[in-house]
């Protein structure tokens, strides 16, 4: 389940995001993921850069931070 399907937008071309994932090679199973323009696949993007769910996640409760001291005050 993409949590941030139809959520996040490129910057560049306002296509979606896909996401991917990598296990990690220690062993443990773990998968990390990552988020990458679609529209890049298919050669109708130029950004090739990818971010990590994490940093996303990060972001997100930053955002919720902020609304949460906003509606309090």
């Amino acid at each position: 389940v993409n949590p941030y399907i139809r959520k996040l937008t490129c910057v560049y071309c306002s296509g979606g995001f896909v996401r991917q994932y990598y296990k990690k090679k220690d062993g443990s199973n773990i998968k990390e993921y990552w988020y990458q323009c679609s529209n890049y696949r298919d050669g109708r993007c130029a950004n090739k850069k990818m971010i990590s769910e994490k940093k996303l996640d990060a972001g997100v409760q930053k955002i919720f931070k902020l609304k949460a001291v906003e509606l309090a005050e």
